[in-house]
């Protein structure tokens, strides 16, 4: 039998009230993904024709980038689409037009779940982009997967 390498597992930051300072090692990859009550996972929208977005769910953006902390851990970071503007401006002023370098400091505002979490630029480093959209792409179920569960239950 091969002797095949063990899955890898995925390490996502939990951002929390604490501010932590990170870098970004990739540029921020977009995802739009829908979230059904009750589902544990998110389904990829597949864009037109999607069967989410038929049966009238809306897709949230949602931005993927690699991050290193402080320790040299590796993380993949999720944003949402409030901090799209912010993410652009950290491209913009990248002289690379990513925002891979880009030195920042993150925290929820409060102890929620939900809570809002805001980012700020503390200055653009020289580094390397790695890249993700491999990666990103395979987030979320596919949506025909709900379509045929849903059918499968009757």
């Amino acid at each position: 039998m091969p002797n095949f390498k063990a899955p890898i597992k995925t390490k996502w930051l939990k951002v929390t009230t604490t501010p932590q300072t990170l870098i970004a090692l990739s540029d921020a990859v977009q995802w739009n993904a829908h979230f059904l009550p009750g589902k544990p996972r998110s389904f990829r929208c597949s864009g037109s024709p999607c069967p989410l977005c038929i049966q009238g769910s809306i897709p949230t953006e949602r931005y993927v980038l690699l991050v290193e902390n402080s320790a040299g851990r590796a993380y993949f970071l999720e944003l949402r689409e409030r901090h799209r503007a912010t993410l652009m401006d950290w491209a913009r002023k990248n002289t690379r037009d990513t925002v891979a370098g880009a030195v920042f400091t993150i925290k929820k505002r409060w102890h929620h779940r939900n809570a809002p979490v805001d980012v700020e630029l503390q200055y653009i480093a020289e580094r390397k982009e790695i890249p993700i959209a491999h990666f990103v792409n395979s987030l979320g179920a596919d949506p025909r997967q709900q379509t045929l569960s849903e059918g499968s239950e009757r």
